[in-house]
């Protein structure tokens, strides 16, 4: 299935419940929120974590990475530690998703290379990385 910008609720979505999967295979607790900030309420270790999804769907125009927005509302603010405590970051067409602490992010854009989607266990490592940040 292809996405386009046009569709980018549907692309939005899909990365949720990719997300979703993989935090289930990880042994959490989720649940689509979509709160002010966040998409998804994970019980990890019973504590809450907020998990803000961002979605590519395509590399654009013959590019080797996926670019992701770290921003949210209407104008367009950098997301922080205030809205959530982990960005997932869902290449929709290579079923992955990279998981990083909120306390990592520091630009409104992010690039990720399209094998870097590939690396051995990305989801698990990744989610550990985070959890290990935010101090679980």
């Amino acid at each position: 299935m292809r996405f386009s910008a046009k569709n980018n609720v549907s692309a939005g979505r899909a990365g949720e419940y990719l997300t979703l999967l993989y935090l289930e295979l990880l042994g959490c607790r989720p649940s689509i929120a979509r709160q002010d900030g966040f998409d998804i309420i994970a019980i990890y270790n019973n504590k809450p974590i907020r998990v803000e999804t961002k979605a590519a769907s395509l590399p654009r125009n013959g590019r080797v990475h996926f670019q992701f927005s770290l921003q949210r509302g209407a104008k367009y603010n950098k997301i922080t530690s205030t809205d959530c405590d982990v960005v997932a970051l869902a290449a929709i067409p290579l079923f992955h998703v990279k998981f990083i602490s909120i306390n990592l992010v520091h630009k409104r854009r992010v690039h990720i290379r399209r094998e870097e989607f590939f690396m051995e266990d990305i989801e698990k490592r990744t989610w550990e990385e985070a959890m290990e940040d935010y101090g679980e």
